[in-house]
């Protein structure tokens, strides 16, 4: 009796343990489109960089940069912020602007490369900064 009980325990404390090893979920956001897009993205051709900076809490912020004389980088304008969402692959910034302009884009995010696509089927590729 003691033998087929102890035989019991033992099988009855696998099965619990089996079923908390394979009930706890990955916390990978690999296929969640939007973790995958936060940071800070950049588009640099040599004389100009774009930056375009997607936070947790859905704030976007673009901002530019030229090249002066010397070789070193300054601010070109103003920075543009505002608020981003996602909708599948679809990424949607509404500026603060005066005239709260809207960007719509497809967005594929490949290693550390974004690319984002616009309404017109223009496509630019910005590589992961941050």
């Amino acid at each position: 009796m003691k033998k087929s009980f102890f035989f019991l325990s033992l099988m009855l404390g696998l099965l619990v343990s089996s079923f908390a090893l394979t009930a706890c979920g990955s916390d990978d956001d690999d296929n969640n489109p939007a973790s995958s897009i936060v940071g800070t993205w950049r588009l640099d051709d040599g004389y100009e960089i774009e930056e375009l900076t997607l936070a947790s809490n859905s704030s976007a912020t673009y901002q530019r940069y030229r090249r002066d004389n010397e070789g070193k980088y300054a601010t070109y304008g103003n920075a543009d912020e505002g608020k981003y969402t996602i909708n599948g692959n679809t990424l949607t910034i509404k500026w603060w602007d005066d005239d709260d302009e809207v960007e719509v884009f497809q967005f594929v995010v490949s290693g550390n490369t974004l690319t984002l696509t616009d309404e017109r089927d223009r496509s630019v590729n910005f590589t992961r900064y941050k």
